[in-house]
């Protein structure tokens, strides 16, 4: 199980594409106990205008300092997959922009959790950690697969001319 990299692997992209938003925009987050179904339509709503977006968690900094401790090579394939995962989810901003902003609220909502998880992982127990460290994998990779699956979509239909 890849539970521990992993995990620091999507705090620290997470936090990284925190930081890619243009500083001086601003956003409110709705903070809510609930935690999003496989339908990414049920995850709490940001504001993702144009004018608005995210910045970065208050334990960014702690996020980045535990991941530069984790082996880079380890990461490394982990950090690719959810690096494409970001590059498509920005890629249905045109080609599906109506699907857009529910796959990013979804997106962003599991990345602040796994932010949060981490800055108390090391109080949990280590059968904590592995079911917890599951879980996000499993988050991570389900709204991923959703992503994917919107921008092949979106792509065959462009293609499909009638």
């Amino acid at each position: 199980m890849k539970s521990p990299r992993f995990l620091i692997f999507v705090l620290l992209v997470s936090s990284s594409l925190a930081g890619c938003q243009s500083m001086s925009r601003t956003h409110t987050v709705d903070k809510t106990s609930e935690v999003p179904s496989a339908n990414a339509a049920t995850a709490p709503s940001d504001d993702t205008s144009p004018g608005n977006s995210s910045k970065a968690s208050p334990s960014s900094q702690q996020i980045e300092a535990e991941s530069a401790k984790g082996n880079g090579a380890d990461n490394s394939d982990e950090t690719i997959k959810l690096e494409r995962c970001k590059a498509q989810l920005e890629a249905l901003r045109t080609l599906a922009p109506e699907k857009y902003s529910q796959l990013n609220n979804a997106f962003r909502y599991i990345m602040r959790g796994a932010a949060s998880y981490a800055s108390i992982r090391s109080e949990t127990t280590r059968e904590t950690q592995d079911t917890i460290d599951a879980l996000y994998h499993y988050r991570s990779n389900l709204i991923c697969s959703q992503i994917g699956q919107t921008m092949m979509n979106s792509l065959s239909l462009h293609g499909a001319m009638p």
